[in-house]
């Protein structure tokens, strides 16, 4: 065998060698890339932005025992957070109905209604209203943020 031949022969063992090399860090990238991503994506079904329900065109009427409405929420979207125990409301709407036969209306660009169903904090552009039986406008209030209690 002449020098030339062994020499072309350790150029492509070296080459060989450097492809192996190479194919391997590859592989490990790839694989440190998946892992990483996986790893993101349980951190993100498990975090405070996971939810286990949505629902569009929510429409709740809480009634009292003789059956008469106590008050009435509707929603265009309402997701719930279980972590975080409340729901998210987009647009909600909340009409109250006073033992006087008066009205409040209530609304918002969104809400949070805790997961006790008792307690309703509204967000974003409030407007509350309150009307006489008759529907004649007595009050109206604007305001950023604004908590209730319900009954």
């Amino acid at each position: 065998m002449e020098s030339g031949d062994s020499q072309n022969i350790f150029n492509k063992n070296r080459m060989l060698q450097l492809f192996i090399v190479a194919m391997f860090a590859i592989a490990v990238g790839w694989l440190s890339t998946m892992l990483q991503s996986r790893k993101q994506m349980i951190s993100t079904t498990t975090s405070d932005t996971f939810f286990d329900y949505r629902v569009e065109s929510v429409n709740t009427n809480k009634l009292d025992k003789k059956g008469h409405s106590i008050y009435q929420l509707r929603a265009e979207v309402l997701t719930h957070f279980p972590r975080k125990q409340h729901s998210l409301l987009i647009q909600p709407q909340l009409i109250q109905h006073l033992a006087d036969g008066k009205r409040v209306e209530t609304s918002a660009r969104q809400a949070i209604l805790f997961d006790d169903g008792k307690t309703i904090e509204m967000q974003g552009n409030v407007v509350m209203i309150q009307k006489s039986p008759t529907g004649q406008v007595e009050a109206r209030t604007n305001s950023n943020t604004l908590s209730l209690q319900l009954q």
